[in-house]
């Protein structure tokens, strides 16, 4: 899954991770754990979710988006080791401070992650936030880029026929087709025929309806 791989290339940097995407409302959804006890994660989730200070819909409303925040950025270090969020949930874990890496896509906010740490000095140097920062944009591509590869999952294609279709999308004929493949017009032609059958479409602009329009049949 495309989430994960995007977790295990940021692991190398924050073992413990939680991954997720973000609505035009600032919500986040489908949460993924990266060393995180399964029970552990479940009772952030259903418990703790909401007093998370980091969350979007908590730290942008009223705010100026940046690209990485720690706990002790938004309140301070005395009033927050009051809260709940760290007396009952991280405190036990002997975790002290969180940092939230922030995901952009042309300006707009479309995912993130949150990495807990046992001290608060580890990601809050300068020459730290930078590195978080330029680590940010890149994770961000891959995202963006593993999300339009998975954009098409719900059509059935062989390999053959996928490098078919992708170029199909672009609007190509094909003769076009054809020649950026090295492969003959024949051949392309049978790729299409066998797209149609699976997919259960007449013809390309069917099919391109299909993979391309919510709720298409």
């Amino acid at each position: 899954m495309w989430k994960s791989k995007i977790l295990i290339d940021w692991c190398v940097f924050f073992p413990q991770s939680i991954f997720w995407l973000c609505r035009d409302d600032l919500s986040v959804y489908e949460p993924t754990r990266h060393q995180i006890d399964e029970k552990i994660f479940r009772k952030y989730t259903k418990h703790y979710y909401h007093e998370d200070y980091l969350l979007p819909e908590n730290l942008f409303k009223h705010a100026k988006q940046k690209p990485c925040v720690a706990m002790t950025d938004v309140i301070p270090k005395e009033k927050y080791e009051k809260t709940y969020y760290y007396n009952d949930f991280l405190k036990p874990q002997r975790l002290k401070n969180e940092i939230g890496v922030y995901l952009y896509n042309e300006k707009k906010l479309i995912g993130g992650i949150s990495f807990v740490v046992p001290n608060y000095e580890l990601g809050t140097s300068k020459e730290e936030r930078i590195a978080l920062s330029i680590l940010s944009h890149f994770i961000a591509l891959k995202l963006e880029q593993l999300k339009q590869k998975d954009k098409y999952s719900h059509i059935n294609m062989s390999p053959a026929e996928k490098r078919v279709f992708e170029r199909l999308i672009l609007g190509e004929t094909d003769e076009e087709i054809a020649q950026a493949l090295h492969i003959s017009v024949y051949t392309v032609k049978k790729h299409l025929q066998h797209l149609y059958k699976k997919n259960g479409v007449s013809n390309r602009t069917s099919l391109i309806a299909k993979a391309t329009l919510p709720n298409s049949s």
